[in-house]
């Protein structure tokens, strides 16, 4: 990951969107082989590695390796966010 990609975020309406679109996410498990993130998101005690590209974003939570989360809701928000 590159280290010039952290961004922090204090905002807590921004905070609630991302936690939303964590919990709004699809669920899919399996063996994931993934490429290095673009961002690692870490809200209180939790840390989530993201990577989006122009149709979706795929979110995987640190501890539990084993599973990825799919959203588009996750693009806007970084994309917001980001620029």
């Amino acid at each position: 990951m590159n280290e010039d990609s952290i961004i922090v975020i204090s905002d807590s309406e921004e905070i609630n969107r991302i936690n939303e679109a964590i919990n709004d996410a699809e669920k899919v498990s399996g063996i994931v082989d993934v490429t290095e993130p673009q961002y690692k998101v870490e809200i209180a005690e939790e840390a989530y590695l993201f990577w989006i590209n122009e149709n979706s974003g795929t979110i995987m939570d640190i501890k539990d390796t084993n599973t990825v989360l799919f959203t588009h809701f996750l693009i806007s928000q970084l994309e917001r966010l980001t620029n």
